[in-house]
């Protein structure tokens, strides 16, 4: 493959935790037989069959008038975020484009599907804005987009329903009623993309880099490393080099590392970090005559803003998502690419990593909604959310059985509370955009049964589309 690459302590910890739980994800779970089903189907895609319900009165229901469902959005603004940029704004268009799209069938229930209010955490504030919101009465749910999710304990005791995204976050595990797109995921457990691509690139030598100013970038890290050793030996893949000790933002550049890669033979790097730093690294591998090593980034597909950034930098760069991008075919990303293009959102503004992490937790809150039926309550749609085994938003994730992803899975018994199936969308930076790795666009996951990854050798993926 060619590629060419042209506040205090305190502070940075949060900021390093906040990076590795974000980038770090888990996927999807099932525990249904047929994974390419999707409750949306049979309970929750009636769309405009949902809309024209007659309108059941309801009263003492928290957010919910004869008009309307109100829900709160609580999440870190941009200003106060160490990652800046457009994660909360982009999140709550991905949320509206959807409500925009149901509420167009006619809403659910005979009603309109609204946010009620946006509250800005301001990084240090989310238990007192989750009180606020929980002592208010004035949501019938939430959508949860923290950096710090320090909140969750009150939304979670409140028994109201909490639709969040937060990897590595602790603070949901236990809570039935918190519907966290990665799940409660174990960082430090192995998964296999991670040696799947590095085979795909034809690599051999590892290097892996991450913050050390968290445990969070800390059991990322560790996790990759864990992937390698392993299934490394299978696909002739191994780590040469591991630093889980870099400062944060790399004050002092990363020269010595990636002196130290160069000796080790490293000819891929994944990171655990935030994608300033993946800028810094490309340009000292070129500085250094390293301009053929491939850098995993992160979740980066889907991000409008990494090739102004990064430039031929990027060129060759290796990524993977946990949703369907806008530009791959089929019918339910173009749904969404129809609907998020009305956002007063600019098109090269847009990170689609957070806008569709919005639309796909609103697509679980309407679900949760039509399968609890007309005469629904909080408790009701909690106890019917957790009732969907395998929902993918009509196609656009893995699918995910909500009743089983409140705790976290462990390395000897991931199929247990992880992803059963693992999937990932991989992509690669040609040309200044993101290409799918996948042969056939149509089948763009790369999907491993739980039971395939029990041993020691590394199955191929099975290459799915689900609808």
């Amino acid at each position: 493959m060619n590629h060419t690459h042209g506040q205090a302590r305190l502070w940075r910890t949060l900021a390093g935790l906040a990076l590795a739980g974000l980038f770090a994800g888990a996927c999807g779970n099932s525990g249904d037989d047929d994974v390419a089903s999707d409750a949306t189907t049979t309970t929750a895609d009636g769309g405009s069959e949902a809309g024209s319900d007659e309108l059941v009165p309801l009263s003492g229901v928290p957010g919910v008038t004869d008009e309307e469902i109100a829900f709160a959005v609580l999440g870190t603004g941009a200003a106060s975020s160490p990652i800046g940029g457009c994660q909360l704004t982009c999140y709550v268009a991905g949320i509206e484009a959807y409500f925009d799209y149901r509420n167009s069938e006619g809403g659910v229930h005979g009603r309109q599907l609204v946010i009620g209010e946006v509250l800005d955490d301001e990084l240090m504030n989310n238990q007192v804005k989750a009180l606020e919101i929980v002592q208010d009465e004035e949501a019938f749910g939430v959508f949860a987009l923290p950096v710090l999710p320090s909140g969750f304990p009150e939304l979670g005791e409140s028994g109201m329903p909490v639709y969040a995204v937060t990897a590595n976050a602790p603070e949901s595990a236990g809570y039935d009623n918190i519907f966290n797109l990665s799940g409660a995921s174990c960082l430090r457990c192995s998964r296999p993309y991670y040696p799947h691509v590095a085979s795909l690139v034809g690599a051999s030598k590892v290097g892996a880099l991450a913050y050390g100013v968290s445990q969070g970038a800390k059991d990322c890290s560790a996790g990759q490393v864990a992937s390698f050793e392993r299934w490394g030996d299978d696909l002739g893949v191994e780590v040469g080099y591991q630093n889980d000790d870099l400062a944060y933002g790399l004050p002092n550049g990363i020269a010595p590392e990636v002196t130290a890669m160069k000796d080790a033979g490293v000819d891929v790097v994944f990171m655990c970090t935030d994608a300033n730093a993946v800028l810094t690294l490309e340009q000292e591998l070129e500085r250094q005559g390293m301009s053929d090593v491939v850098v995993f980034m992160q979740q980066s597909i889907g991000d409008p803003t990494i090739f102004e950034r990064g430039g031929s930098l990027i060129e060759g760069n290796v990524s993977f998502t946990l949703s369907v991008p806008g530009f791959a075919p089929g019918e339910a990303a173009a749904t969404y690419s129809e609907w998020i293009a009305k956002s007063e959102i600019s098109a090269d503004e847009m990170a689609h990593t957070y806008a569709v992490q919005g639309w796909l937790n609103a697509a679980t809150a309407y679900a949760g909604l039509v399968a609890a039926g007309p005469e629904f309550d909080q408790a009701g749609v909690v106890a019917a959310t957790n009732g969907i085994e395998d929902f993918t938003a009509d196609g656009l994730m893995p699918p995910m059985d909500w009743g089983r992803q409140h705790e976290p899975w462990t390395e000897d018994d991931p199929s247990a509370n992880g992803p059963d199936p693992t999937c990932v969308i991989f992509g690669e930076a040609v040309d200044g955009e993101w290409r799918l790795f996948a042969e056939d666009p149509a089948k763009p996951w790369s999907c491993w049964d739980a039971e395939a990854l029990t041993g020691d050798v590394l199955p191929e993926p099975d290459q799915l589309a689900f609808e």
